[in-house]
């Protein structure tokens, strides 16, 4: 009878063991499906607010596509701007040059020398 009880009691205590270790099991299991529901609950939320960032980011496209039109305009005004002085400027030095070529050899001197060079080009 020994024997018998004994078994009996190995028996026992592995169904008792079996028992917790599927308690055990059964309790990681719903943790488990808890947490993963808070993770895809999460990744829900962070996939909303990505798309409210893209979609506030395309609403600012236009408004930098604006920016960098009045960018180029202004900076094209500004070289026609800087290319007019420069012009002027050139202007202002070639007036200069003839008006100091005017006092040194007179009214007439300046227009026979362009004559002249009104001539040899008609040769050439």
């Amino acid at each position: 009878m020994a024997i018998t009880q004994g078994t009996n009691g190995a028996q026992a205590t592995a169904a008792s063991e079996a028992a917790a270790f599927e308690a055990e099991r059964n309790r990681l299991i719903t943790n488990i499906q808890i947490e993963m529901g808070q993770v895809l609950s999460n990744v829900n939320i962070l996939n909303r607010n990505l798309e409210t960032i893209i979609t506030i980011g395309q609403e600012f496209e236009q408004l930098s596509q604006l920016w960098k039109h009045f960018h180029a305009s202004a900076f094209q005004r500004a070289e026609e701007e800087r290319f007019d002085r420069e012009l002027l400027a050139q202007e202002e030095e070639d007036d200069q040059v003839r008006s100091q070529e005017q006092e040194e050899y007179g009214e007439e001197e300046p227009q026979s020398r362009e004559r002249e060079q009104g001539e040899v080009q008609e040769d050439v």
